[in-house]
């Protein structure tokens, strides 16, 4: 009886010690926190208008699941779409996009308690190709310095500068797509001598440029327009020289349309107006007139457009006989126009600058007709009135069985 109740009590003692060692180790292990980490380092995909794949590589410590947003799952695959934990490669597939609108959506890969969201892009099929200042300059001073201009496209562009401006400008990213800030570093002047250079982006067939424009060291001049084109009408404009040595204008030539004071100035930056008097002839008309500092000169060319000269040689009105036929209409002008008329049996073709044709088809009915026939420059335009005479009730060409059955 003593031996059942010591066994007892050993095995009592036993499984105490058991529960507690349990308890004790399940206090000690470290809680697990879910976590999913994208080990590419992309939180965003960005795709070309054309179809094409991109991967993903993250790492779960958690059984996860990936899925597209409804938009994205339109034109977007994505394999596999669930796992165990463990580091893991995503294949997203995008189908070509054919349309003129950017197509986006999301991809997920959650867990319990732990999610991931990436962004999905994709460019449409109409190429775009835009760059903050394109057409204008860059100006620097002789000291250099950085500036930063953006490039906006959807194919993938490059980006290069003149051969002999590599030695003293470069740009911080030569390649790219979608939109990317491009740093311009230029480096210290230390000549008198303005320098320039071309920054050219290309992309599919389309052509972007800036221009960069650095002065030197003292003395300099610029001015901001060397090619002044001014309309035919009166009007006045600015050009604006900068400068840190004294400057004078001079008009090399008598010049009666066009004034601009003669004068002197101190460094610094100036805005000088001039004027232009309405050129009334058919000739393009052009003037200089010349800005100095010191042993540097610019000289600035203005051209005027000449006043509109469009003229037709038929006046107002032409009659036409009911067998239609084909007239020549000339046309005197200095600028471009079109010919155009609203009902099909008179078609208009311009056989050369100076001709017009016009193709007047026979008229079947027994009424007259008429139509303009409008001759029209971005600003002008002259309406040739058109009638034709009507076919006559007594005209016959009919056959035989075209006859009046009568009976005798």
């Amino acid at each position: 009886m003593k031996k059942t109740i010591f066994f007892g009590t050993a095995i009592l003692t036993v499984m105490l010690l058991w529960s507690c060692g349990s308890k004790d180790d399940s206090l000690s292990r470290p809680t697990v926190v879910p976590s999913i980490e994208i080990l590419s380092g992309n939180d965003a995909l960005e795709f070309l208008s054309e179809q094409s794949t991109q991967k993903i590589n993250f790492r779960s410590n958690v059984d996860w699941e990936a899925t597209l947003s409804p938009e994205a799952a339109v034109w977007c695959d994505v394999t596999p779409t669930k796992g165990k934990a463990g580091t893991h490669e995503l294949t997203i597939t995008a189908s070509e996009n054919n349309g003129s609108d950017k197509r986006s959506g999301t991809l997920k890969i959650s867990g319990t308690n732990v999610q991931k969201t990436i962004s999905i892009k994709q460019h449409s099929s109409t190429p775009i190709l835009e760059i903050e200042m394109e057409g204008q300059r860059l100006d620097y001073t002789a000291d250099g310095g950085e500036k930063t201009i953006n490039i906006n496209s959807n194919k993938e562009w490059k980006a290069t500068l003149d051969q002999e401006a590599e030695k003293w400008c470069r740009i911080s990213k030569e390649t790219g797509i979608g939109s990317s800030p491009v740093k311009i570093t230029v480096e210290q002047n230390k000549t008198i001598n303005e320098r320039s250079a071309t920054l050219t982006v290309k992309s599919d067939t389309m052509v972007r440029t800036v221009s960069i424009v650095q002065i030197g060291e003292a003395p300099y001049l610029t001015v901001d327009k060397e090619n002044i084109s001014i309309g035919r009408e009166s009007s006045e404009g600015e050009i604006v020289i900068s400068t840190n040595c004294e400057w004078e204008i001079t008009m090399p030539n008598e010049c009666d349309w066009f004034t601009i004071p003669t004068q002197y100035g101190k460094p610094g930056e100036h805005s000088i107006i001039y004027s232009v008097v309405e050129n009334t002839r058919y000739e393009e008309r052009t003037t200089s007139f010349i800005i100095k500092a010191a042993d540097m000169e610019k000289v600035v060319t203005v051209t005027q457009a000449a006043a509109e000269l469009f003229e037709i040689s038929q006046k107002e009105m032409m009659q036409v006989g009911k067998e239609g036929g084909v007239f020549t209409i000339s046309v005197t002008t200095n600028t471009e126009y079109k010919v155009e008329c609203p009902d099909s049996w008179v078609k208009p073709t311009k056989l050369s600058e100076n001709k017009v044709e016009l193709s007047v088809e026979p008229n079947p009915d027994y009424n007259e007709r008429s139509t303009n026939v409008v001759f029209s420059t971005a600003t002008k335009s002259i309406s040739l009135f058109i009638k034709q005479n009507a076919n006559s009730k007594n005209d016959y060409s009919g056959g035989i069985d075209d006859l009046i059955e009568k009976e005798w």
